[in-house]
């Protein structure tokens, strides 16, 4: 599993990354960026298509404080699992949020292992899937 974080909170990304180490959650990749520039930046210039688990903060992130990632996302015409992780309890957030057709969920923080169990199963029965698409 690929992980790609876009928060600017450091803390909460090394929390995360002791939960999955602590917990056994396997990941070949562990990329983190501080706002969705340089993120959606990295994803252009990616020649690996694979999927990546993308946990992004948008609402709650000084430099990512607009929908801007999500309203570039779609023209890089990836298959990754996008999950929002914010703060907000706002109705109006999580429904903007959940608008975007590729967004899998919107987790409020905190972030538990059974979001991140729930998460490696979507994202190994998205792989599987495809796998089996190409030879059908």
């Amino acid at each position: 599993m690929k992980i790609l974080i876009v928060d600017n909170d450091n803390l909460f990304i090394e929390i995360l990354r002791f939960i999955l180490d602590e917990h056994q959650i396997l990941y070949t990749d562990f990329i983190s960026f501080n706002n969705n520039k340089d993120a959606i930046l990295y994803l252009e210039s990616s020649f690996d298509k694979s999927p990546y688990v993308i946990l992004l903060e948008t609402l709650d992130c000084n430099k990512c404080q607009d929908f801007s990632f999500l309203e570039k996302y779609p023209s890089l015409k990836r298959n990754d699992l996008v999950y929002i992780i914010s703060v907000s309890f706002f109705k109006d957030d999580i429904n903007k949020c959940l608008s975007y057709p590729f967004v899998k969920k919107y987790i409020t923080k905190p972030i538990f292992l059974n979001h991140f169990k729930q998460i490696e199963n979507e994202y190994y029965s998205t792989i599987e899937n495809s796998y089996f698409q190409i030879f059908k």
